[in-house]
């Protein structure tokens, strides 16, 4: 496990991330970005360690990571970091065994939401954000969003 990895930089504001790895594993294996939920609130890297501790157990590597957010930051800005998190991960793959070509998201409630995005703004580029090791891919080839959060005009109809 490394604790507190900085994966973006934005001024003098360092996004991080815990990253769990397999005990053995001789091949290069999937990553995932895990993305807590909270109401679109700024969050920590720990806050689903938990889950990332599981999915490494299971063979992955799992990226548990912070975020801006509400009430300082809002769309698109958690796009971005999310983004970010995923060119880290594909950056660094050689560093820390993972698989460049397996990066997938999972997120619960808002960050069920911003798994979502990732799985579906690969070429949008006004979402890549503008920092973050910037050329590299923040595609990812799965997603699993648990209760994300898509529907806002039903949501915040009164």
């Amino acid at each position: 496990m490394y604790r507190g990895l900085e994966y973006v930089r934005y001024g003098d504001d360092a996004l991080k991330l815990d990253l769990y790895l397999p005990s053995q594993a001789e091949e290069p294996v999937p990553g995932i970005v895990v993305i807590p939920g909270g109401g679109f609130r700024a969050q920590n890297e720990q806050k689903f360690s938990k889950e990332a501790q599981r999915l490494a157990a299971a063979g992955f590597a799992a990226a548990s990571i912070s975020y801006r957010g509400l009430p300082d930051n809002g769309f698109p800005t958690t796009v971005h970091d999310t983004k970010a998190a995923v060119r880290f991960m594909r950056a660094n793959a050689e560093q820390y065994n993972i698989y460049p070509g397996a990066i997938g998201a999972f997120g619960q409630s808002a960050g069920g939401h911003l798994a979502g995005l990732l799985g579906t703004s690969g070429d949008v580029d006004a979402l890549e954000g503008t920092v973050g090791n910037v050329g590299v891919s923040s595609r990812v080839q799965a997603v699993v969003s648990f209760a994300g959060v898509f529907d806002f005009v039903a949501r915040f109809r009164k």
